[in-house]
């Protein structure tokens, strides 16, 4: 498995960006830009590259060089970019917590997270899913508001992974 050493002999990270260079073989000579575009992956849109001779996620290769220790978690992109390898824009996760931070489904017929209709009273329901149930946060004749009170109740589920749009 790929080291922290290693990798740094190899890639140069740059932080503030989230942007690797290949290293040249000799001592002084230039670093080289790698691909740092995301590759159509699934539609994933991850920055992806080979580093002795593996496939890996931008991300992990950051956290390794960052931190020297290969991530046992999911790294979860705080602006919903996967593109973007910024260091303070990583953060570790696990599955649950990484699905707050996600984006409105495209299927929602109110374009509001934690809103949807309900026929049988014909309003607005703000609702939102803490340790796989169903919190009801109230029905409301506007979705906007209903949305509002979403917006509200997530700090105190998610924290910093609450994600309102």
């Amino acid at each position: 498995m790929l080291t922290q050493r290693q990798l740094k002999e190899l890639l140069h990270y740059d932080p503030e960006t989230g942007l690797f260079c290949r290293l040249g073989k000799k001592p002084g000579t230039r670093k080289r830009p790698i691909n740092n575009n995301p590759k159509p992956v699934a539609g994933e849109g991850y920055v992806r590259f080979y580093v002795d001779g593996k496939l890996h996620r931008g991300q992990q290769l950051a956290w390794l060089y960052m931190t020297g220790e290969w991530p046992t978690f999911i790294i979860d992109h705080k602006d919903c970019n996967p593109a973007n390898n910024r260091w303070d824009n990583l953060r570790a996760a696990d599955r649950r917590v990484n699905r707050h931070n996600a984006r409105a489904n495209r299927n929602s017929k109110s374009g509001l997270k934690g809103v949807s209709w309900h026929k049988g009273s014909e309003k607005w329901i703000a609702s939102v899913r803490v340790n796989k149930k169903l919190v009801h946060l109230g029905t409301f004749a506007d979705k906007h508001v209903a949305h509002a009170a979403y917006v509200a109740a997530i700090p105190m589920y998610f924290g910093e992974f609450a994600r309102a749009a």
